[in-house]
């Protein structure tokens, strides 16, 4: 016999009447929101979200999802939660039949080998600059030549200035990030000790 699990009791909060506090199973007090709206198209749409750590901290999300509503922002509040393979495969499906042939399959590739398999479950509108680096530019220039990295690389940065023309974005917070040459990495630290042994022996 299928038992269906008991939702928690919510509270509503005194200071906004869209979020709530709860006890999870463990007896922690946890707290949330839910946003009802209408998107784009005029149809009712809810935004939700639970397990947050503190009141303020409930509040402070969905007056973002307020602010980027009254803005105009609606597919960002719509994307928030969408995965970097999900929109990377939005994205190709949606633009394949306008490029070459040979950049079609180079893309393909790339996403389908490199970019989902290192990034896939990565939030595309959280995923940082620190996080895309660990994860994706360093992970590959441990596999990959820098002239490779830089492409897969590019083809991301493509990817993610597609999602700030459809206003999913902000911006692209990648642009600025340089892949750089092992080599060129040792020649500029060679230099730099060149220079302080040079500095050291002009004070003896």
């Amino acid at each position: 016999m299928k038992t269906t699990k008991k939702k928690p009791k919510k509270y509503p909060s005194k200071k906004e009447s869209e979020v709530f506090h709860y006890f999870n199973a463990e007896g922690e007090k946890l707290w949330g929101y839910r946003h009802r709206y209408y998107d784009a198209l005029k149809n009712r749409r809810e935004k939700p979200k639970q397990g947050l750590a503190s009141e303020n901290i409930a509040i402070r999300e969905l007056l973002k999802i307020k602010t980027d509503l009254i803005n105009g922002h609606v597919k960002r509040v719509d994307n928030e939660n969408i995965t970097v393979a999900e929109w990377m495969d939005s994205w190709f499906e949606a633009n394949k039949n306008d490029w070459e042939i040979s950049t079609r399959v180079q893309r393909e590739q790339a996403n389908r080998l490199v970019i989902k398999p290192l990034l896939g479950k990565e939030k595309l509108t959280t995923l940082d600059r620190t996080t895309y680096k660990q994860k994706y530019i360093n992970a590959l220039l441990k596999k990959y030549d820098p002239g490779s990295v830089q492409l897969y690389h590019n083809i991301f940065k493509i990817a993610v200035n597609a999602a700030v023309e459809d206003e999913i974005l902000p911006r692209n917070r990648f642009n600025k990030i340089t892949v750089v040459n092992d080599e060129k990495r040792r020649n500029a630290r060679a230099s730099v000790d060149q220079y302080r042994f040079r500095t050291k022996n002009n004070y003896n």
